[in-house]
């Protein structure tokens, strides 16, 4: 119980950080790291050598799963350190590794699900600007990326890019478009999400649809 009560904490305390600033610093890891290696060292002095075989693959394909998503932009490198933290901690409190598929399902489920009002609003009010912008990258697949830019993307006021902090949105092109229904100049920025809150939650599913006893 106190080791999930440490994780809890861990896990507020860098989802803090994580909604201010969207991205932790990296003296922080200093705090999992440490932690990390507490609990690496008690299981290589405690765990038969199948037992740590089975831990190192895991950790081997979990490495994989975020290049991934690293490549994809779904996550950053604090992000994937913080996933590897969760993993450890896991496999030393239930001697079980987390099935991947399971938590990755759940994670892409909950990432997507919060980017729903986006898509909505992008939808009503900005649908005519993605089709210039489509129009303008000349993409043969424009269902698919449709969709994906609605959903994962945002149009930035011109006007306000001295207010432009590279926190939450992160521009993505310079590309000037031009909205005739408003009057406004627009440029397209990616709307970062708070990860380490998303993997937090994600954990927490798949505790409680495994069943798992604090």
């Amino acid at each position: 119980m106190i080791f999930f009560i440490i994780l809890v904490i861990i896990s507020i305390y860098f989802s803090i950080l994580d909604l201010r600033n969207r991205r932790i610093p990296l003296k922080n890891f200093k705090i999992l790291f440490l932690i990390s290696l507490f609990f690496i060292f008690f299981l290589f002095i405690s765990l038969d050598f199948t037992l740590i075989l089975l831990f190192l693959s895991h950790i081997v394909l979990l490495f994989f799963f975020c290049f991934v998503f690293y490549l994809l932009n779904f996550i950053g490198g604090g992000d994937a350190k913080y996933l590897f933290f969760i993993s450890i901690f896991n496999f030393y409190y239930s001697l079980e590794i987390i099935n991947l598929i399971d938590f990755f399902f759940l994670f892409i489920f909950i990432y997507f699900s919060l980017f729903i009002p986006n898509l909505i609003k992008n939808q009503l009010y900005f649908r005519s600007l993605y089709e210039q912008f489509l129009i303008f990258l000349d993409i043969r697949m424009r269902i698919f990326f449709d969709f994906y830019l609605k959903l994962c993307f945002k149009f930035f006021p011109l006007k306000s890019i001295k207010k432009y902090d590279d926190i939450k949105y992160k521009i993505k092109s310079f590309s000037i478009l031009y909205d005739f229904k408003t009057g406004v100049f627009y440029v397209i920025s990616q709307y970062k999400m708070p990860v380490i809150i998303i993997s937090f939650l994600s954990y927490l599913f798949y505790l409680a649809l495994n069943f798992c006893v604090f």
